[in-house]
């Protein structure tokens, strides 16, 4: 079998505006107050990370900072138990439940699971590089997904502790899970299929009909469901023999809706004939007897923090 795999980012941006009683544009008054510490630094730096191991490394710094900015003083030596100290101390104060940023469901004291998932998994492994202790590895795929499960929400609790102790509000906004799964509903609707050709000039912009007339194999179909835990990435899954495609190589992947989309469904597509994407590959030559297509939509909401990095 021939798996291919194609990542469809689904951008959203949005920009939010307040007009005056007389029209133009008015802007309300700051009546916040707000504190600089070192933590806005570290999470800086992991917005900015190309790799998810220096975004990690940012982001638990980050958390480090904060609670060592408002914990009591007198804490236990060492570093777990002075993490234990200051979690249990400072997110009651500001009202943040440590059991929303858990990845896995179970029992027992959630700040002790929290700290198992985050420092003795991650953080100890990420800082270390001594294998008999179990250190993660750059360029391994099991390991950058061990990351990324633990990344999102270590995130989501560095903002909530920047809003709540230093009065900082990132900016927020976009499609939730729910805009994405309707968009997806959409997509499944109007008939969202894939298929493969020989594109010869890949860079060259083309219609939906050129595009059509160089299909060597088209594929219906279905909806894949959740890709994550959180509903993030979303996917489509199509199969097919290859035997029209036998001694025939291609390098270019589209997708599609079979019916156009109306203006006013969530999603518009990118041309009127309904072309969704164009995704070039090395030259492939489908000497296989199957194969299977999972196109992954993934939801980027560009004007809020980053939890999303390259695995």
């Amino acid at each position: 079998m021939l798996r291919l795999v194609v990542s469809r980012p689904l951008t959203v941006n949005a920009t939010v505006g307040a007009s005056g009683a007389h029209g133009g544009s008015a802007r309300p008054p700051w009546e916040g107050s707000a504190t600089w510490n070192a933590a806005l630094r570290f999470f800086r730096l992991t917005q900015l990370a190309d790799d998810i191991f220096d975004a990690y490394r940012n982001a638990f710094l980050a958390l480090e900072a904060i609670l060592d900015a408002s914990a009591p003083a007198g804490g236990p030596g060492g570093e777990r138990a002075w993490l234990k100290f200051a979690l249990t101390h400072v997110l009651p104060k500001h009202g943040i439940e440590i059991k929303r940023y858990l990845i896995d469901a179970g029992g027992g004291d959630p700040v002790d699971r929290f700290l198992d998932e985050q420092y003795s998994a991650r953080r100890c492994a990420l800082f270390h590089a001594k294998s008999s202790r179990g250190a993660l590895l750059p360029g391994v795929v099991a390991d950058r997904h061990k990351v990324s499960a633990a990344l999102e929400p270590l995130i989501r609790l560095d903002l909530d502790l920047n809003r709540s102790v230093l009065g900082i509000i990132f900016p927020a906004g976009g499609m939730t899970v729910g805009g994405l799964e309707m968009v997806m509903d959409n997509l499944a609707a109007y008939r969202y299929e894939v298929a493969v050709l020989h594109d010869p000039n890949p860079d060259q912009d083309l219609t939906r009909d050129q595009l059509d007339s160089r299909a060597a194999q088209s594929f219906v179909t279905c909806r894949a469901g959740r890709l994550d835990s959180v509903g993030r990435e979303q996917g489509f899954l199509a199969n097919a023999e290859a035997s029209s495609l036998a001694g025939r190589s291609f390098n270019t992947i589209i997708s599609y809706t079979a019916m156009p989309i109306p203006d006013d469904v969530m999603l518009a597509p990118s041309v009127p004939t309904g072309l969704l994407s164009r995704h070039v590959l090395p030259p492939v030559d489908a000497g296989t007897a199957e194969i299977q297509v999972l196109v992954r939509w993934l939801l980027d909401n560009r004007q809020m923090p980053r939890s999303r990095f390259t695995v």
